[in-house]
């Protein structure tokens, strides 16, 4: 038969025709099907039919095919979705694709990602190609079954396997010696018998090496020319004849050359040609004898039957080393299987172990956590409860939750809210988080979160329930507190603001009293002179509040900056000790000043006037509450640790001032530093105050990166401060000046000084301010004017820090009793400065005030609005 015919030709002979295998055909096209299923059938198949992509499933749902051949473009279902679903039944079952051009495409993506095993083009021009496909079908699925046989038989029986495989060896051990022994015999003309018993050689070399030997074997060995043909390979005479090939392939007649065909397992595979490159010495008719013929044909006999037998001991060779590798292979796949059972067994157990363990501490964490905890499996069954969740739903310890209890059943009410968001949670991935009122106690509200479990193999969620009763409670307290902060800064700039309006009204009350004290317009009787004295006391208390109501305002508003200069501690101090010095004696308070030997020349960067305010509010309040006898003493130091908190050695400086005074009680330290504040004691007399002061002073600590704290142990008071020292830490707390205001100037003996701290302060601001105030008596002369312009000049080269522009404009306040005086005076230095700084705008403003008038608010507030602080 036919199909027999090409199933033994492509298996070469050595494999018998696979029949009777089932083969199921869909096609929609009759003519097709039926002459298919006529033509296997001839050939021995089962052949069953379908026209439709449904019948076909059905028709393989009730019994397995070997084989379908199905069309791609049919009616309903196509041919790839019946394969797809052909292959998730049977996967061995194999696919040949039936198709036409226009589905080419198609077929070719059935085979790369559908797993057909092959297609033909419709229509069939040769039944070659079917019995082809069909043979190469069922041999893939026969050897995907076989192979799936040996590998359980090879699981199954290893014993017995390696028992056949080392009897079979040694059969082809004895078989080996019996065709090596057979070799030995054999007898080959000219030294073959010789190249036939070197198994060392290779089918290559022994041909070469025939073709080597057989001019010598000629009559005229110097001119005979051999070569084989093998495959299209050629093996030839190593002639030194250069041009031997050419002639050999010149010669056109077969009476001139010998040709033997090499025939090995009944097939031709290639020839032995001799011939004579030139003509024999005798001439004759033939050129060659008949014994030279009759050798040529022994050779090519003799030829065909060593590589016969070489490709069988190759074949024989090859065979016996895949069985021997694969039979390897399978063993070492056997241990490693086993290996891997054994360590896969040996991982179970452990990660059963580590389960249990898991389990445990989950559900000791969950245990510890004090909001109720549920998870939950994605039909809202309970997986995991936690102490605090059986308690809130009233669940014994003995009730085995996991035990199918479902959640809906923890609760009364109904919940399909609840439900929604818990299965909008698991298939959303995301959380969801809802307030309610709690089911035990109504009066408290909840928040529900509930968390989709992502990373988990099963889905599900986990609910937490918290009580936010107190959280919102606290969150209302923080708005209304937050609503009483803006309303008490709206306080701050309202005092603020009536601060300012009354500070200017005052000072002129202030004004025009010392001007009535000093007699300007007439001299005072005792009682006037009580009365004014009475009312400049006052005035200056109020003055005092307002500012200090002020200072607070700023603070609060932000509006308050700090303008730091070099400070020398030890003078500032010194200073702050005079203010009080008077208060002091007059009392018989002894004040001491204690700062180490090295601290003598400490310079520091700091706003002086916020220290110089900082010492004085310290000491008055330590002279108002120290009694008669009693001591001040004012300490500095640099220590490791300050007692506000852990600095580093040397990178803070603290400043104390201890009294032996009535002391603070320990319930008033907390309150001391608030505005307003003082403290009552109904044994002690009453003392002047606002209350602000060390309000302030804090304040003014902070602003400079420093703490401020007291200590007091029912007698006697100790206030200290802290502030930085080295560059990275006090850049980090000071805040940096934008402007400068105003700076006052008492009189000319300190001029020279005070312009040096504003020259080095000038940089930070295009314009600034001085304001002089020269008193009656004393006047500026040429020489001192000289003497000033020689420091700015000084200061100049010096430290390179006089960046006063063409542009900058300096405003120079002269107060004054004299006008005329004030004029020359003003003259003076503009001409003397102009002589050193050229190109200085500077402005001039005279104004003549009583000598003793103190304050400069309304100085300044007439020539420019723009000044706001008095430094």
């Amino acid at each position: 038969m036919y199909l027999k015919k090409s199933l033994s030709y492509l298996a070469d002979g050595k494999v018998e025709p696979i029949m009777n295998e089932k083969i199921l055909i869909i096609d929609d096209e009759k003519d097709i099907v039926k002459f298919l299923s006529e033509l296997l059938a001839r050939e021995g198949f089962q052949v069953r039919n379908a026209l439709r992509g449904e019948e076909a499933i059905n028709i393989f749902k009730a019994e397995p095919f070997d084989l379908v051949i199905t069309d791609i473009r049919m009616p309903g279902m196509n041919g790839l979705e019946v394969m797809k679903q052909i292959k998730a039944m049977d996967e061995d079952t194999e696919v040949i694709i039936l198709t036409g051009f226009a589905t080419f495409d198609t077929a070719i993506k059935a085979l790369r990602d559908e797993g057909a095993s092959d297609y033909l083009l419709k229509p069939l021009e040769s039944t070659d190609e079917l019995f082809i496909a069909l043979n190469r079908a069922l041999e893939k699925r026969r050897l995907r079954i076989e192979n799936k046989a040996l590998f359980n038989e090879l699981k199954q029986s290893k014993e017995n396997l390696e028992n056949k495989v080392g009897k079979r060896t040694r059969d082809l051990e004895q078989a080996n010696r019996e065709l090596a022994e057979s070799i030995k015999k054999l007898n080959c003309l000219f030294g073959i018998s010789d190249l036939r018993q070197k198994n060392n050689l290779s089918s290559e070399e022994i041909i070469q090496s025939i073709v080597d030997i057989i001019p010598p074997a000629f009559q005229y060995p110097e001119i005979c020319y051999a070569r084989v043909v093998l495959e299209g390979e050629i093996f030839e005479t190593r002639h030194s004849m250069a041009d031997q090939h050419s002639q050999f392939e010149n010669q056109k007649s077969d009476n001139q050359k010998i040709s033997e065909i090499i025939i090995v397992n009944g097939n031709k595979i290639g020839k032995i040609e001799v011939i004579y490159l030139e003509e024999r010495p005798d001439i004759c008719h033939d050129p060659f004898q008949k014994e030279e013929k009759s050798l040529v044909t022994s050779i090519s006999e003799r030829l065909g039957r060593i590589l016969e037998k070489k490709r069988s001991d190759e074949a024989l060779r090859k065979a016996k080393n895949e069985l021997e590798q694969r039979v390897k292979e399978r063993t070492a796949d056997l241990v490693i299987a086993n290996r891997e059972l054994e360590q896969a067994m040996e991982t179970q157990k452990r990660t059963q172990k580590d389960l249990l363990k898991n389990q445990t501490m989950l559900q000791s964490v969950f245990d510890g956590i004090p909001d109720p905890l549920i998870m939950l499996y994605p039909d809202m069954s309970v997986k995991i409860v936690n102490k605090a969740a059986k308690a809130y739903y009233q669940i014994s310890e003995e009730q085995d939750v996991t035990d199918g209890l479902s959640y809906k059943k923890l609760i009364e009410e109904p919940i399909s809210c609840e439900e929604y968001d818990i299965a909008s949670a698991i298939s959303g991935s995301h959380a969801v988080t809802f307030e309610r009122k709690s089911f035990t106690a109504p009066d408290k509200t909840e928040q529900v979160d509930i968390y989709p479990l992502r990373e988990m193999e099963e889905k599900g969620a986990i609910i937490r329930i918290s009580d936010i009763t107190e959280a919102k409670l606290m969150a209302k307290l923080k708005e209304e507190k937050k609503i009483a902060e803006a309303a008490n800064l709206a306080k701050s700039d309202f005092l603020a603001n009536m601060s300012h309006e009354l500070r200017t009204p005052l000072n002129a009350v202030i004004g025009f009293a010392e001007v009535l004290q000093d007699e300007y317009f007439g001299s005072l009787n005792e009682k006037q002179a009580e009365y004014i004295n009475d009312i400049l006391q006052g005035g200056k208390h109020l003055l005092g509040l307002i500012n200090d109501i002020l200072d607070i305002s700023k603070v609060e508003a932000g509006k308050m900056d700090i303008t730091p200069s070099p400070v020398l501690i030890k003078e500032l101090l010194e200073r702050s000790l005079i203010m009080i010095k008077e208060k002091a004696v007059k009392n018989g308070i002894h004040l001491s000043l204690d700062i180490p030997g090295d601290l003598d020349n400490l310079t520091i960067m700091a706003d002086e006037r916020k220290l110089k305010q900082i010492m004085f509010n310290l000491l008055s309040n330590a002279a108002k509450f120290t009694p008669k006898d009693g001591s001040i003493s004012v300490e500095v130091r640099q220590a490791e640790n300050t007692g506000h908190e852990k600095q580093k050695t040397g990178d803070w400086l603290e400043i104390s001032v201890e009294d032996t005074g009535i002391g603070i009680s320990p319930e008033d330290h907390e309150n001391i530093f608030d505005e307003f504040y003082q403290v009552r004691n109904p044994t002690d007399e009453v003392r002047a105050g606002t209350g602000l002061g060390l309000s302030l002073a804090r304040r003014f600590v902070e602003m400079h990166g420093g703490t401020m704290q007291v200590r007091s142990e029912g007698k006697g008071s100790r206030f200290s401060f802290v502030l930085p020292l080295n560059p990275e830490a006090r850049e980090a707390s000071m805040t940096k000046a934008e402007n400068i205001s105003a700076i006052s100037i008492q009189d000319e003996t300190v001029l020279s000084s005070y312009l040096n701290i504003l020259i080095r302060l000038s940089g930070m601001s295009n314009r600034f301010f001085t304001l002089c105030r020269l008193h009656t008596e004393q006047k500026l002369s040429k020489e001192k004017a000289e003497e000033i312009g020689k420091t700015l000049q000084k200061i100049k080269r010096e430290h390179d820090l006089l960046r006063i522009e063409q542009s900058s404009q300096l405003y120079l306040i002269l107060k004054d009793t004299d006008y005329n005086r004030a004029k020359l005076t003003c003259d003076r230095l503009t001409k003397n400065l102009n002589s050193v700084v050229n190109g200085l705008d500077i402005h001039w403003s005279i104004a003549t005030f009583p000598e003793n008038a103190r304050t400069p608010e309304l100085l300044l507030n007439k020539v420019n609005n723009q000044i706001t602080n008095e430094i």
